[in-house]
This record gives structure tokens, C-alpha cells and sequence, in this order.
């Protein structure tokens, strides 16, 4: 019948257009199914299919009508849960459903008319009532009031606002284009500046736009309830839709990372953020201009992090959203930012540390004797500024002793509670002017009797440094991070500072730690997981690495990963493996992930590889075949020597001559790699089964020649 009523409701068919769709009179039927169920119909309604006027009486007919198929399962129920809750106001959608079922019976409504208002006043019996979100005023000032708090949450550098203009006009198209748009970067890269400015910008367009940030206000119980606990009557999806219909509008989510916490509440805020997304999609049915849903969040939460990467999957794991990375600022605008004197006595490595935000925010609170130093790490940043903070605190009469124990109760109380926000009274007796004044100096919000630091990052470089001190105080890693049941995604992320800390100041401490943390039963896989990916960042071989690298091969259970987070696309690795035989032993035992390791190699940057294949290569045909995969696809990022070796491994093997060669680009690129390569095509034109290239090339415009 939907199939009927598909084909009948576009009015503007002709007669002979319309028969010919539900295939009366015509040749080319679509399907001998429609034409059988339209004549079902017409027969059933005492109509007869050779008049043209009880045709056309069945199009009108079929096209006012629609049948919705409910499958009884748990998907069709979760939907009909979602529209209850966007129709009906405090109330269990659950109760709902179950009076909505009873209600045929219980009315004697078995076989009769049922109108809309004998639904509504049974409804209203049971003390259930429609929700009229259209008609409740307080919606769209209570929203700009929302609005504000998002806008205030964030501080700026020197008050001022860093404009991103082409990067946000960018954005805002991208939102306005997808259903859901994920912002992600790296920490402190500016994410929640870049939304404040995409907030601004959808405000001047008119264009309706609620911000929430879930490190302020985390979702709890279900969708509705935290609408209501921000202020709204509804959810936020529901509220945004009662003002906005008609036109587009946007739902920013920000701080999305904030769910990485473990606790009951976190694991019900990914379930709520679903719903969100369920219901949204639910109210854009009936929307011809769309809400769209933007998030927020890191990178590596975006990408790794399993609650976080299933919101964004349908039911057959395909990607719903559109990602859109944000990086950090450039070097010209962080001129204008410091000024051309400061810029120009900074080292490279500095201008790159301050184009992350969070970064030249705390570079900036700083006074200018302390900027002239070399800082290139946040930690030395927090560092010399709690420094500053503790000479200003003297200067203001403050006691230091107590603004430290202030600091490590509220670092403390996050930890325990797993919250990035704190009321003021878990910190027990402390000095509110101490409090006061960690605030003007931009270290903390005070929101009311709310707590938090300016930016996470402040926090997790806290916490890495009570890390850093239980270690070398002798604390194994395991106590450090905590039994498997607390190595939580927050943790992993402190764990990867706490060992780049150690990477970059002292090797020898993190190598020593390789057995202990790759050999633990005790320690999750994704921590093992980041371990590797720093041990990847070493940059040259010294005899304390060849001890690691001899470590990490004996750990065959891990092996997979280590060749794949270690080695891969990693000449520094792989060069001192092709030069001390390992990989050349595994040959023939891991064929294609040798091939695969020696194919990610650069081979312009690549010292050893031409010299490892030419030793390697023409010993026998199954060698050479395994290696012939170590080549890059394209044979323009081939170096000259390795290109010889190729053509030379052609002419032995006419069969590895491929037709997919972009001919104009090696022409382009190399002129004696192009006639090199067309006189092995031209050597092995009989030999070769891809004669066509030989087609494809005179094809070609080679007048330079």
C-alpha cells in the first residue's frame, strides 16, 4: 500500500504518466506486484480500472492516505518512546505507551472511529498532557541565557577575542550542510574559541543556536532531565525546535570529552547524548529546514574512545558525522598576538609550542621577565606561573602555604569525584580570599559555588606531576595508575603525559619501565597501547634503545602492534632493523606484514632500504616476489636507486608490471624515469599480459622528446 500511495501522491502526473507508474496500459511495467495491488484496491472499493475518471478517483484516494509499519522489536519501541517524549510533558513515557495500549480496550473502542479528542481526554484523565513547547514564552530568553553562560565560560587572551575568520566562515558552512558535525583537535588548540565565534556568527545571522558544555553541565538521568536541569522545560533538541521551526537552526554540544570519566553518571551521559541524536533525527522528519548537531571534543577521544566513538555509528557501524580537526594557530597571527619583538627572539620550537591557545594563554598571564625565557613545555609554563602566582600572593598578604594546600584539596576532590567542576564546600575550611584570588589571576572559574580550572589542561598537568613525584619517590607503575578497574580514558591521557614527560627528560627512566608496563597483567591493553606510541617518538638509536628494541621483539603476544605503532612509517626503527638482520629473519615467517613495513617507508628518507632489497633480492623467485609489495604504489616517490632496483625486478618479472602507471606524472617528474620505464615496456611487450599500456602511452603528449 505505501508503495501505491508513493506513486500516487505527486499530483502533477498526467493520466496516461500516472498508468504508466502503476503499470495500467503500459509496456514497461514497473512491477507486476503494483499493478496486481492496484487493481486488489480498485476492486475492493467497487471501482473499475477501465474508466479513467475511477483512476484518477484511486490517485486522489491513495495519495491521502500513508501506512506506517511498526516491526514489534526494540528499535520500533525505542521510537515510539522518543516521540512520546517530545509530545507529552512530565510524564514516563513508559506510563504513556502502557495507557496509550489500554486505552482501545478500556474505552470499548474496538472496531469504531477513534477521534483525536477522545485520545486527549483520556489522556488528560490519567493526568497526561500534551506538551505545547510553541506556546511556552520563557523558552527563547531562558536559551540567550544559556547562551551567556557558554559565552562567559570561556577566557580570553587579554580579554580580547583571537578572530579565525576564514577557519570559522568554513565551519559554519560545513555545520549548516551535515546532520552532525564533529569539531576536533588536539587539547588547548582553541576548540571552544573557535565554537564561541560560530555562536557569534550564527547570532548575526539570525539563525537560532543553543551552546552547552558538558564540563559544566553533565547530562544525568535522561534527555528531559537535562534539559530541565539547565533551565529548560524540555530537552534542549525539543526547546530549540519550539522557536526555531521554519528555519535552520543549531545545537552545539561542547566539551564532549567531559564523558570520558567512568563513573555510573558518565556511562548514563553517553546513553542521554544518543538520545539526543535519536531525537533530533526524529524532529528533522518533520523539518524541512534542519537542526543540526555540532560536538566538541579532543582528537584522541574522538577517535579512540569507545562511548565517544559510538555515538557517531548507525546500527551497521557506518560513521554518521562529519569530522572537521581544528589545528593550531599560524605563525602569523601568533605575531600579532605577541608582538613582532618577542616573536622573533623566540626559538622554532617555542612559536610552535605557543600556537597552541592554552599555551600563549598562560604565556600571557605571565610577567614579561618570565616570557623572555625559553619555556617550550606546558609543564615549565604551569611551572613558572604558579611561581609568579606565589610571589603576587605575598604581595598580596595571602598566605603561600595556604594557596598550595587550596590547589592540591581542589586537584584532590576532581580526582576523587571524577568531575571537572566541584562545589566550594568539599573543600572543607579554606580562605576565600585565596580562592578569590586564583580566579583574578585566571586560574579558576567561580561560577556561584561551582569550581573548575580556566582549562582541563591545567588540571591533567597537576595530576601528571603527582605522578612524576610517586615515581621517582619508587611508586611501580601499577600503583601509579591505579588497579584495571580505574585506568579509566582520562587516566590514559595523564599517563601519556607522565611518560613523554619521561621520554624527554630522562630516556633511561622511561625504557626501564618497557618490562614492567608491555609484561603486566595488571595493566590494560590501551595503556600498553600509548606506551608504545611514545616509545615510537625516540629519534635515534642509542645503545640503551637497541636493549628496548631487543625487549619489544622477544614480546611475541604484542608483536602485531609493535610492528604497527613502533616500526611502521618509522625510518629511525625500521633502518636499524633492515642493518641488524631482523627483518630480513622474518621474511619468509610475516611475508606480507614485512612487505607492508618496508612499503611505509619514505624511500628518499630511507637510508638502508635500496641497500637491504638489493642484498635481499634475486635469490629466489618467493623472496622476490614477497619483497616486490615493499615498493610505494606510485613509483614517482621512488628514489633513483630504488627505481633501478624496480625496473630491474621488471625485467625478471614481466608479470609485476601494472597498467595503472600515471604516466604524465612520472613525465613530469622525472624524464629518465619515464624512458626507462617505457623501455622495459617496450623490452617485455611480448612477455607482458599489459600490452594496452603500451596503448596508453602513445597516447600521450610527448613532444618534448
Amino acid at each position: 500500500m505505501n508503495e501505491l500511495h508513493d506513486r500516487s501522491k505527486d499530483g502533477s502526473d498526467s493520466l496516461e504518466e500516472y498508468k504508466e507508474r502503476i503499470g495500467i496500459g503500459s509496456q514497461k511495467s514497473p512491477s507486476q506486484r503494483i499493478k496486481d495491488n492496484f487493481c486488489k484496491v480498485t476492486k475492493y472499493l467497487e471501482l473499475d480500472i477501465s474508466k479513467d475518471e475511477d483512476i484518477l478517483r484511486m490517485q486522489n484516494f491513495l495519495s491521502r492516505f500513508e501506512v506506517i509499519l511498526y516491526p514489534d522489536n526494540s528499535h520500533t519501541k525505542m521510537q515510539l518512546l522518543d516521540k512520546i517524549n517530545l509530545m507529552f510533558s512530565n510524564n514516563s513515557a513508559e506510563a504513556v505507551r502502557n495507557d496509550l495500549k489500554s486505552f482501545a480496550i478500556e474505552e470499548d473502542y474496538l472496531g469504531t472511529p477513534i477521534y483525536y479528542k477522545d485520545i486527549i481526554h483520556y489522556l488528560e484523565m490519567n493526568s497526561i498532557k500534551l506538551s505545547f513547547l510553541e506556546k511556552d514564552k520563557t523558552i527563547n530568553p531562558k536559551i540567550n541565557e544559556i547562551n551567556r553562560k557558554y559565552i562567559d565560560s570561556i577566557r580570553l587572551i587579554d580579554d580580547n577575542f583571537i578572530s579565525r575568520i576564514e577557519l570559522t566562515d568554513n565551519i559554519k558552512k560545513n555545520i549548516l550542510k551535515n546532520d552532525i558535525t564533529v569539531i576536533h583537535g588536539k587539547a588547548g588548540v582553541g576548540k571552544s574559541g573557535v565554537l564561541l565565534s560560530v555562536l557569534n556568527g550564527f547570532e548575526c545571522s539570525r539563525i537560532p543556536a543553543l551552546s552547552i558544555r558538558l564540563d559544566k553541565d553533565m547530562p544525568e538521568t535522561n534527555l528531559r532531565k537535562f534539559g530541565e536541569n539547565i533551565g529548560l522545560p524540555n530537552s534542549p533538541v525539543a526547546c530549540l525546535d519550539s522557536i526555531s521551526y521554519g528555519q535552520e537552526s543549531v545545537l552545539i554540544i561542547d566539551q564532549l570529552d567531559a564523558l570520558r570519566w567512568t563513573n555510573e553518571a558518565s556511562k548514563n551521559a553517553v546513553d542521554i547524548c544518543r538520545e539526543l541524536i535519536r531525537q533530533t533525527n526524529l524532529i528533522n522528519e518533520r523539518r524541512d529546514r534542519k537542526i543540526h548537531l555540532v560536538f566538541a571534543c579532543r582528537t584522541v577521544d574522538y577517535q579512540q574512545d569507545p562511548g565517544i566513538k559510538s555515538l557517531f555509528l548507525d546500527e551497521n557501524r557506518q560513521r554518521i558525522d562529519t569530522g572537521y580537526e581544528i589545528g593550531q594557530i599560524d605563525e602569523l597571527l601568533l605575531e600579532k598576538i605577541v608582538g613582532t619583538e618577542q616573536f622573533l627572539s623566540m626559538t622554532v620550537k617555542q612559536k610552535n609550542f605557543l600556537r597552541t591557545l592554552s599555551n600563549l594563554y598562560i604565556w600571557k598571564q605571565l610577567d614579561v621577565s618570565n616570557q623572555t625565557n625559553q619555556l617550550d613545555t606546558t609543564m615549565e609554563l604551569i611551572n613558572t606561573w604558579w611561581n609568579q602566582l606565589e610571589k603576587r600572593a605575598k604581595q598580596n598578604s595571602i598566605e603561600v602555604a595556604e594557596l598550595i594546600a587550596l590547589k592540591e584539596r581542589i586537584v584532590s576532590e576532581m580526582s576523587s569525584t571524577q568531575n571537572l567542576e566541584i562545589i566550594d564546600l568539599k573543600l572543607g575550611t579554606y580562605s576565600r580570599e585565596s580562592l578569590l584570588f586564583m580566579e583574578s589571576e585566571g586560574l579558576i572559574n567561580i561560577n556561584k559555588h561551582k569550581i573548575s580550572f580556566v582549562h582541563q589542561s591545567f588540571l591533567d598537568n597537576y595530576m601528571v606531576q603527582q605522578m612524576i613525584i610517586d615515581y621517582h619517590d619508587g611508586s611501580k607503575v601499577e600503583a601509579i595508575i591505579g588497579e584495571r578497574d580505574t585506568q579509566t580514558p582520562i587516566k590514559r591521557f595523564r599517563f601519556q603525559l607522565f611518560l613523554t614527560y619521561l621520554l624527554e627528560n630522562d630516556i633511561n627512566d622511561f625504557l626501564n619501565l618497557i618490562n614492567e608496563i608491555l609484561n603486566s597483567d595488571s595493566i590494560r591493553f590501551y595503556y600498553k597501547y600509548i606506551y608504545l606510541e611514545v616509545f615510537s617518538q625516540i629519534n635515534e638509536i642509542t645503545e640503551d634503545v637497541v636493549t628496548a628494541i631487543n625487549i619489544l621483539n622477544s614480546i611475541f603476544k604484542l608483536e602485531e602492534h609493535i610492528w604497527q605503532i613502533v616500526y611502521y612509517n618509522q625510518p629511525v626503527f625500521l633502518d636499524y632493523l633492515m642493518n641488524n638482520g631482523y627483518l630480513a629473519s622474518k621474511i619468509k615467517e610475516k611475508p606480507n606484514r614485512v612487505g607492508n613495513l618496508l612499503a611505509s617507508l619514505d624511500s628518499k628518507k630511507s637510508y638502508k632500504i635500496s641497500d637491504f632489497l638489493k642484498e635481499q633480492l634475486f635469490k629466489d623467485e618467493e623472496t622476490d616476489m614477497i619483497l616486490s609489495k615493499s615498493f610505494p604504489h606510485n613509483l614517482v616517490d621512488d628514489s633513483e636507486e630504488l627505481f633501478l632496483i624496480r625496473l630491474r625486478l621488471y625485467n625478471k618479472y614481466p608479470q609485476l608490471i601494472h597498467d595503472y602507471y600515471l604516466f604524465d606524472e612520472i613525465l613530469e617528474d622525472s624524464p629518465k624515469k619515464f624512458l626507462f620505464l617505457l623501455d622495459c615496456l617496450l623490452q617485455n611487450k611480448i612477455k607482458s599480459a599489459h600490452s594496452n599500456m603500451l596503448e596508453i602511452v602513445s597516447n600521450l603528449n610527448i613532444e618534448l622528446f
